[in-house]
Order: C-alpha cells, then structure tokens, then sequence
C-alpha cells in the first residue's frame, strides 16, 4: 500500500491566463503524475503588485471572491488538493490580507492562513499593499496529512515552523514569490527550519 502523498510544486503564476485553462492544465498534469496535492507561489493570480508603492483595488476581493472561486473550481475540477493565495479584504474592517487558501479536491476550503511577516524593501512593497495577519500559523487538515502553512518572509522567522511541528504539522508549505537565482539562500533558511522544528 503506497502511505505518501505527492505533492506538485508548481513555479508557474497564472495572472495572464483569462479562461484558466493553463491552470487547469498545470493541475491535470500534475494529477496525471501522481500529486494528490498541488502549491502555487504567492499570490499565483495576481501581477506582483508589491514591485510598486501603489496599492490598485482591482488586486484585492472579499472573502469567497472571484480569484477563490477561481482556485475553489480548479481544484474540484481536475480532482487534486490545491494551496494558492489572493489579496482578501475583511469585510468587517476593510484591511487587505496577504491569504493562503487550501482547497480539497472537491474545491472545498480546508483552511486559510494571513501573512504576518511582511517586507518592505526594493520590489517587495507589501505594507503598502495589505497589513499583516495577526494569527498565529495553525495546523490544516490536508489529503492524507496534516499541513502548515506560512507564506515567503514568514519562513525566516523559524518560531513559526517549530509551533506548526509542535502542533503537528507533518509538512510545512511555504508558498513564495522571487526570483530562481535566490533559491540558495531560500534553500538554507528552509533546511535549517527543518532542522530546528524536526520536519
């Protein structure tokens, strides 16, 4: 009996890609290798608004908007688990949140996690663009595992991962937004927060 959950990495965003077909298309091949659960980067629906000062209303939606029910129906679709991410306004006090979303594969929400740790330096203006969680990381039931989930600059702070392995977390997924050639300092600030919360 195979007891491990596959999971698909997927770097592409998807901001240019009206009819959602080279979503859907990622997420079936994704499916057809074996993943039972599929990660987004950061905001994968959105252009990176955070390279300019200037926050624009069109990049933010409430919660269950268009860009969640984009993500909701792509996973129910294709049939695999989905982490991805959008800019949700709260509804009672009109703050922008930074949201990382997890889907089943029947497109129901799983969980929801608001980014605490958030940059504001050259092409990552993000306080000018939503303000930061302020929950804890919390452990989410995903397909076949329990999951944590933070998001990018969180990561560097390694107080987040030993309280989602000490909760149970048996994966953390970090969904990120830069560029290829910083993987290797990325690559060790994960490794060393896999050392340190015994992931």
């Amino acid at each position: 009996m195979d007891d491990c959950v596959r999971v698909a990495l997927i770097t592409e965003v998807f901001h240019e890609d009206p009819n959602r077909s080279k979503l859907k298309g990622h997420l079936t091949e994704a499916r057809a290798l074996g993943a039972t659960l599929a990660v987004l980067p950061e905001l994968p629906l959105n252009p990176w608004s955070p390279a300019t000062r200037v926050p624009r209303d069109e990049d933010a939606e409430p919660p269950d908007g268009p860009r969640q029910r984009v993500l909701s129906e792509a996973a129910a679709q294709v049939g695999i688990a989905l982490l991805g991410g959008a800019i949700v306004t709260d509804l009672g006090t009109g703050l922008r949140h930074n949201t990382a979303l997890l889907y089943d594969a029947r497109g129901r929400e799983l969980g929801r996690y608001r980014k605490v740790h958030l940059p504001e330096e050259e092409g990552y203006w993000e306080t000018s663009h939503y303000e930061p969680g302020t929950e804890p990381p919390q452990v989410m039931a995903g397909p076949g595992i329990n999951v944590g989930v933070q998001i990018c600059s969180d990561i560097n702070r390694p107080q987040g991962s030993q309280l989602l392995r000490s909760k149970g977390a048996e994966v953390l997924l970090v969904p990120r937004a830069t560029p290829g050639e910083t993987y290797q300092r990325w690559r060790l600030v994960l490794r060393a927060n896999a050392v340190m919360a015994d992931v």
